[in-house]
């Protein structure tokens, strides 16, 4: 918890300082002042150009109380109030009403042109021409923006006076055209909105068949989300213009309790998006099983948003759009952290969506900066938000698309599972029948073999002690009736009885590794060992009782890597190993050299036990590890090598022999290295 309260408190202070830093801005351009001129430059329309951008020729005046008319700013004492807006078109929100100054020169030979506002949220814009018209303003030709048609002949010079008034951010983007340049404008204008808008329905008509498909609410409420997004892009782009024009809703400025001019309804509708757009996210995403923390914020911007959405529909005539519009930015920089946050801590499809969350970002984040007067009206700040806009909804589409696929997949898997599993199990339940019969067969010839097995290892028991005891015995018998006088002797028999005790308690331990491994009675005590060290001591431990059977001994432990380690029964192997050595000796002649060797291959640790010895012939080679398996006059059990293969093979390894008779044999094994 303490983390979350962590991470909140340098995300609100990112948020805060984010803030801090636009206002400042904000407030810097504001409320910058140009020094007072009497008139700005005019603008000289000619027969070269067809149309013109006019914010670098008029000069503006701010009526903050909203009381003057054209008569009050002729008057000397107005007219020396206005001051050149040199090319600025964004005035943020310093008024809620504004005047401009345009001094018009026709030295063209087309005396058809028309002025427009480049900007649909204007809530009443009034054109005068006193010079033409007098007092009487201009009529508005209904058109997707705000346009005026202006008769102005050939060599006349004339001042035009536009009056506007919102509650939105003042943008004041205006042009000059001639009047057959604007259709073709329009036109094309027209034809790029039927295509954003068409993607969009065809967005809106898949999306509606995904919730249709899997009743899941949060494909819901991105339909809401890309609906209300559109509709306030559908105010913005002024093809709602008709229904303000109508009266429908307004007819002047007023403060109304509703809806009562394109401003405040794209804000109302934008808002509203955005409070389906979280939503969406908190339940596409859930992340309050990835980031409680973002799950918290995800829900008080829903609650936020609600109250905006009323503060909008209620009061927005009343001063809140200053204000609003930190609301806003607040709301861009939240959506990003939400999905960038989920991202972060494990949500593969939050990572997607942080991919289509940034052309909205970085193509409509200048749209907001516009709206504070930050940046001019141009085609980036202007239309940024729906370039973003569109490029987000199909990116989101596809990842959304990707996600269904996914869905998909898996439940089609799903049941081609419980298919796959009931045909298993009708053929198992065909089979279960046979496959008893069969197995009780075989363990019916697995118990006689056993039995056999069993009457077999007792003979060679029988035989395979009997021998040595034997020898034992008559070797006392001579010592104890003093048959043998002479001490050279005398420690000769008593060596040899010795090595025959030797011989007897390696056949019983034989026997009864055997007997575990049969039996299943001994579990292996893993331990991950050094694989240098181990074997080192293994091989000077062994050393020491092949040179005191007068043999040579040579240790090689070759091992690039001396931190490589194995996971084994340190007990267990190093029985393996000393069975391969007591094998080894057997057959080695006194003086003879026993190779004790452990070297580090791929993956793997191979240790090889060679002798000097008569080798082994090569028909004998394929039966060497099996079980009572005697080589030719070979003494001993025939139990040590099969004891050792299955010590390797348990440990994960694998035992094979190499031999040339007169020569001598290589006795190998692996085990698997551990893995780091």
């Amino acid at each position: 918890m303490r983390a979350y309260k962590s991470d909140g408190y340098k995300l609100a202070i990112a948020i805060i300082i984010l803030l801090t830093l636009t206002a400042l801005m904000g407030s810097t351009n504001v409320m910058a002042k140009e020094q007072a001129t009497s008139y700005s430059e005019p603008l000289l329309l000619s027969d070269n150009a067809l149309t013109y951008i006019v914010n670098e020729h008029m000069d503006v005046l701010p009526d903050s109380n909203r009381e003057w008319s054209l008569t009050d700013i002729q008057t000397t004492e107005l007219q020396s109030k206005f001051q050149p807006a040199n090319g600025k078109s964004a005035f943020g929100y310093a008024a809620s009403s504004y005047w401009i100054r345009l001094k018009v020169e026709n030295q063209s030979t087309s005396e058809q042109w028309e002025i427009s506002l480049i900007n649909p949220l204007m809530d009443k814009i009034q054109v005068f021409a006193p010079s033409i018209q007098g007092s009487t303003p201009y009529t508005d030709l209904k058109r997707q923006y705000p346009t005026y048609a202006i008769n102005l002949p050939p060599g006349q010079a004339a001042t035009l006076y536009i009056h506007c008034e919102t509650w939105g951010s003042m943008i004041i983007p205006l042009r000059i055209a001639e009047q057959s340049t604007t259709y073709e404008s329009v036109s094309i204008e027209s034809l790029l909105y039927g295509l954003y808008y068409g993607m969009i329905l065809l967005i809106i008509v898949y999306m509606f068949s995904i919730y249709i498909t899997f009743r899941n609410p949060s494909y819901l409420y991105y339909i809401l989300y890309i609906f209300c997004f559109s509709l306030a892009q559908f105010v913005w782009n002024g093809l709602a213009r008709p229904i303000f024009q109508s009266g429908f809703l307004t007819e002047h400025m007023e403060r109304s309790l509703m809806l009562s001019g394109p401003a405040n309804t794209y804000d109302f509708f934008f808002i509203m998006s955005v409070g389906f757009g979280f939503l969406a996210i908190r339940k596409i995403l859930v992340p309050q099983n990835y980031f409680p923390l973002m799950d918290f914020f995800c829900r008080w911007m829903i609650i936020i948003c609600a109250v905006m959405v009323v503060g909008v529909f209620f009061f927005y005539s009343f001063g809140i759009a200053p204000y609003l519009i930190w609301f806003k930015m607040l709301i861009n920089f939240m959506v990003p952290v939400v999905i960038i946050g989920c991202a972060w801590k494990g949500n593969s499809l939050a990572k997607y969506l942080s991919i289509a969350i940034l052309p909205l970002l970085i193509i409509g984040g200048p749209s907001i900066l516009l709206s504070f007067g930050l940046l001019p009206d141009n085609v980036l700040t202007h239309f940024g938000m729906q370039f973003g806009s569109a490029t987000e909804f199909l990116i989101m589409s596809l990842v959304l698309y990707e996600h269904v696929s996914r869905l998909q997949k898996s439940q089609a898997k799903a049941q081609n599972d419980v298919v796959v599993r009931l045909e298993n199990w009708n053929e198992a339940l065909q089979k279960t029948v046979e496959d008893q019969t069969v197995s009780l067969k075989v363990t019916n010839n697995e118990l006689i073999a056993a039995q056999q097995s069993r009457t077999r290892l007792l003979q060679n028991i029988s035989h395979d002690i009997r021998s040595p005891l034997n020898y034992v015995q008559g070797g006392i018998q001579a010592l104890m009736q003093k048959i043998v006088k002479q001490p050279e002797q005398q420690a000769k028999i008593l060596g040899n009885v010795y090595d025959k005790v030797i011989d007897v308690n390696r056949f019983i331990d034989d026997f009864l590794q055997l007997s575990r491994q049969q039996g299943l009675q001994e579990r292996q005590a893993l331990q991950s060992v050094v694989f240098h060290e181990y074997m080192t001591a293994v091989f000077e431990e062994l050393a020491i009782e092949i040179e005191y059977m007068g043999l040579h001994c040579d240790v090689i432990v070759e091992t690039a890597n001396l931190e490589a380690r194995i996971v084994i029964d340190p007990r267990l192997l190093q029985r393996a190993i000393a069975n391969l050595v007591s094998n080894a000796c057997k057959f080695t002649p006194r003086g003879g050299t026993i190779t004790l060797k452990a070297a580090l291959g791929q993956k793997i640790g191979i240790i090889m036990v060679q002798d000097t010895g008569q080798g082994i012939a090569q028909e004998h080679l394929d039966h060497i590890f099996r079980r009572h398996y005697k080589a030719g006059e070979a003494q001993g059990s025939g139990l040590g090598l099969d004891i050792a293969k299955g010590i390797v093979e348990r440990s994960g390894g694998e035992i094979w022999v190499e031999s040339e008779l007169e020569v001598g044999s290589r006795f190998y094994f692996t085990v698997p290295l551990a893995e780091d």
